[in-house]
């Protein structure tokens, strides 16, 4: 019995699995054979069905089964309508649509689409100013119920109908439920689309983005799904390139895009940066200074959501010619390659961190914010060469550089003004700009910023072939307020400026001061101290000034310093602009005139001795002496003791010129001249003392009151002479009493030249060329004198005697003797004048 029923249940269930078999295959074949009849017959249900899962309006022009491993549905003129609150404009449309479907599931009412294949299908993507996007409605349906759609005329009921066909897997629980949840895609395909996005905060003009091609794998709108894109974004062929995972696209029952997580690699490229300035957001973030002269690619990842993305990217620039204006000159084959990773939130651009490879510098960005008129970040580099640099950065272009440097600061360029709080380190630098400039070597030391304040040094260096050091410190950058001190063991002036002496130097220099202001407007104080040096050949000990600068004007407060023997102390200012004015005092004292002469190589160093002490006041304009010569005004004192005047006796020349006077004769006597040796008999002219005021003219130098005194005679002129070499001087030669009296006993006559003190008194004038200028008696002042004195001394007769019969009527043409007329016809007298002229 059990064995019977075993085998009777055997039968049974047999028999039902070959009627499960058999109601199979007769549904298969009727599949096959009514395939068409079934879509067509419940087109309005399918496309009622896609509507009412979108959400939008769905428009077939026609719909076409065959089936293979499954049921391949073709759609033509297929039409997605837009968000009307958007645009009237649709927001898909494409010619021609494949979609397979697994079979069974379509046969139990259940769509499971095996492959969607859209074909050159036109996208439109619209983005409104609240930043909500045309397509977050799909799929949102109204709380309506569906209506029931009526069974085409000439098809029998009976026949399988795609009843209300969600294209979805699970039913919906509520009326408002969306059927995209349960929408699986194992495989959707678009080629060769057009996507048009319109962004209002870009304006009006959409974007177009051309060539697409997508690749979703195992799609569902509630579930990540992978992800195969690439676009022809910005040229004729595809430029963009992603590859990953995307989704879920739903969030909270509804499709929010913003909201969808990526996880994707990307490569972009070749682009050019004209066309990347033609993004909008991204104009705001490519500085207007730079240019790239070639083509640019990139790669990266891509994480996060389609709102607030987070990616890596990393581009070589290094083929390409790359300029920042003003600031970088990168030329093809010097290294350029640039890493970043960061994120977009809120229309700003946010970079994490970013790797820079320039030339030999390594520098690594983070914390780097890019906005309209705003770069900031935290910048760290290794040790790197200013060599390859100074090739390409354009503030190091004029300077040979070498060395290396390191920074670590944080940066912000706001409104093109650099601030920066940080160090940057120097190792060894040098820096040689050329032309007349003066070069630095083995600068070495770090300069500390802190926003607008900065700290300086200690900064070692070597310049004008001396060991310097500079500390300052800037209380403020912008403007500036700063102090600084700089010293140096040596400094050779002709190392900094080749037209200097090669002989010039300052010892022990050290400098210290403030600098404040505006670079247009700067103001600088200077306090210099050096003990010992050569200075325009001049030697000098303990040279102090105190100076500034400041509204194109330099003032020296005070000049103080050890030359020639003797001190110098002055004062000045000079107009650095338009003119060139200056004003000059300087108080000499025992200053020795030959050594000063000397240091200059002047010619008069071998004739002029002495030790001038005194003041001169001197004003003019100009940039050379030439321009400065004829503007010159001033006045002045000044002592000369111990002078001399080699190779010229200007009291000897003159004494002996004055020779043979009638009614005097011979003016020294032989035993004068003898006991007087070290007057005639010198060769030079040895000055005890010398005084004069003077005023200066243009050129010229104009003195009333010099006063010469030496151990035989003093000397009164007045007179001038220019700083042409040119000198026009009346002297009156006074001897002493006592060598007045020595001459008298020997010449009694010589009362005739002697004033009332008692001293001989003879005129010269010195005219000409210096330094050995003409030497002569004034002729006329002799004469009238002498005539002056016979007068006093003789009475007419003498004058009678010496002048003629004629008497003084003679020299006044005032007739004859008697005073009667000169008889008709006699000859005009002469001058007696004459008489004295040829004496000399």
């Amino acid at each position: 019995m059990r064995r019977a029923l075993i085998i009777g249940g055997s039968i049974l269930g047999g028999s039902i699995l070959g009627i499960g078999i058999v109601v199979i295959a007769g549904l298969f074949v009727y599949a096959i054979l009514n395939l068409n009849s079934i879509v067509e017959a419940n087109r309005d249900r399918i496309v009622a069905s896609a509507s009412d899962a979108l959400g939008r309006k769905v428009e077939v022009s026609s719909i076409k089964g065959s089936l293979g491993w499954g049921i391949s549905i073709d759609l033509s003129g297929v039409t997605i309508a837009g968000d009307p609150a958007f645009s009237n404009q649709p927001l898909m449309t494409a010619q021609d649509v494949n979609c397979k479907v697994e079979l069974l599931p379509l046969l139990s009412k259940r769509v499971r689409i095996a492959q969607l294949e859209i074909n050159s299908p036109t996208i439109r993507i619209i983005r409104n100013q609240a930043g909500d996007l045309n397509v977050a409605s799909l799929g949102r349906k109204s709380s309506r119920q569906q209506m029931p759609v009526a069974a085409t005329p000439g098809i029998e009921p009976t026949a399988p109908a795609l009843h209300a066909m969600p294209m979805e897997a699970a039913p919906q629980s509520k009326a408002v439920a969306n059927p995209l949840n349960a929408l699986d895609l194992n495989s959707l395909i678009i080629a060769n689309g057009t996507v048009f996005y319109q962004d209002a905060a870009w304006g009006p003009d959409p974007i177009a983005i051309r060539r697409l091609d997508l690749d979703l794998e195992h799609f569902r709108a509630d579930a990540p799904f992978d992800l195969t894109l690439a676009m022809a974004a910005l040229a004729d062929r595809q430029d963009l390139k992603l590859k990953g995972q995307m989704g879920p696209l739903m969030s909270g029952g509804a499709l929010n895009l913003q909201q969808t997580p990526l996880a994707m690699s990307f490569e972009a490229g070749p682009l050019q940066l004209a066309d990347l300035r033609a993004i909008k957001p991204l104009a705001g973030a490519i500085p207007p200074p730079l240019a790239v002269d070639g083509s640019i690619a990139a790669k990266g990842k891509v994480a996060g959501t389609l709102e607030r993305p987070v990616f890596d990217l990393n581009t070589d620039l290094s083929s390409d010619k790359v300029a920042y204006a003003g600031i970088l000159e990168k030329p093809a084959g010097v290294p350029l390659i640039v890493t970043a990773s960061g994120s977009r939130a809120d229309g700003n651009l946010l970079v994490k961190t970013a790797n820079l490879t320039l030339a030999d510098i390594r520098l690594k960005a983070t914390n780097v914010e890019i906005q309209p008129g705003r770069m900031a970040a935290r910048l760290d580099s290794n040790r790197f060469d200013l060599g390859p640099l100074s090739q390409i950065v354009v503030a190091l272009q004029k300077y040979k550089s070498a060395g290396a440097a390191e920074i670590h600061a944080n940066v912000a360029i706001v409104q093109n003004a650099t601030t920066m709080d940080g160090t940057l380190t120097l190792a060894n630098v040098a820096l040689s700009p050329g032309g007349n400039l003066p070069g630095i070597e083995g600068l070495s030391g770090d300069l500390k910023m802190r926003g607008n304040a900065a700290d300086i040094g200690p900064l070692n260096f070597v310049l004008g072939g001396g060991h310097a050091q500079l500390v300052a410190h800037a209380a403020s950058i912008h403007p500036l307020q700063a102090t600084y001190s700089l010293s140096a063991d040596q400094l050779k002036t002709a190392n900094l400026l080749p037209s200097r002496p090669p002989n010039e130097i300052l010892n022990n220099l050290k400098i210290d001061g403030t600098a404040s202001g505006t670079p247009s407007q700067v103001s600088v104080t200077a306090n210099l101290t050096s003990p010992s040096g050569d200075v325009n050949n001049a030697a000098y000990q303990n040279l102090k000034l105190a100076a500034q600068y400041a509204n194109h004007e330099a003032v020296i407060k005070s000049l103080t310093l050890g030359a020639f023997g003797g001190a110098i102390n002055a004062t000045a200012t000079a107009e650095l602009a338009a003119a060139h004015h200056f004003n000059l005092t300087a108080d000499l004292g025992n200053v020795d005139i030959q050594q000063a002469l000397a240091s200059q190589k002047m010619n008069a160093a071998g004739i002029v001795r002495g030790i001038v002490t005194g003041e001169v006041k001197a004003s003019g304009a100009g940039i050379n002496f030439d321009q400065i010569k004829p503007t010159l005004a001033g006045n002045g004192k000044l002592t000369v003791n111990k002078g001399e005047l080699i190779g010229i006796n200007v009291a000897a020349t003159a004494l002996k010129k004055v020779d043979h006077i009638p009614g005097i004769g011979a003016l020294l006597p032989m035993p004068v001249i003898a006991r007087h040796p070290e007057l005639f008999k010198n060769p030079n002219t040895d000055i005890d003392q010398a005084k004069l005021s003077f005023v200066i003219e243009g050129p010229r130098i104009t003195t009333h009151d010099l006063t010469v005194a030496a151990s035989d005679y003093q000397a009164l002129g007045e007179g001038w002479f220019d700083l042409n070499k040119q000198i026009d001087m009346a002297i009156r030669l006074l001897l002493t009493p006592q060598f007045s009296s020595e001459i008298r006993a020997n010449k009694k006559n010589v009362v005739y030249l002697q004033n009332q003190n008692g001293q001989v008194a003879i005129p010269l004038r010195i005219v000409g060329q210096l330094p050995r200028p003409a030497v002569v008696p004034d002729v006329a002042d002799l004469a009238q004198r002498a005539a002056a004195q016979a007068i006093q001394q003789k009475g007419q007769k003498a004058i009678g005697k010496f002048l003629g019969k004629n008497g003084l009527g003679g020299i006044f043409g005032g007739g004859n003797a008697g005073g009667g007329t000169a008889p008709q016809g006699s000859p005009t007298p002469s001058n007696p004048l004459n008489k004295f002229k040829g004496l000399f």
